[in-house]
């Protein structure tokens, strides 16, 4: 996966996969609340540092350049290993 397009496509595939093993161990979220739940709950180790990625951090950390979210913070703050991969 050299360049960034192809990191942007290893990334969105592990988002997407993410999603639908999410939807079968959950089910699709019903309602704002299960939402938020449903983006944060699940997460994949990936990496050599193996590190944990929800869907948010995948998101708005990596795929978004970890722009600030609704609440003001970024995603991964200096020191997390997993800004390193932000695109």
């Amino acid at each position: 996966y050299g360049g960034p397009g192809g990191q942007l496509a290893f990334w969105l595939n592990v988002f997407n996969c993410l999603v639908l093993h999410a939807h079968v161990r959950m089910g699709p979220p019903s309602n704002e609340f299960l939402r938020r739940h449903f983006f944060r709950r699940f997460k994949y180790r990936i990496g050599p540092g193996r590190q944990s990625f929800s869907l948010l951090d995948i998101q708005d950390g990596i795929v978004r350049g970890n722009q600030k979210g609704v609440g003001g913070h970024r995603r991964f703050r200096r020191g997390d290993y997993r800004r390193n991969l932000v695109l």
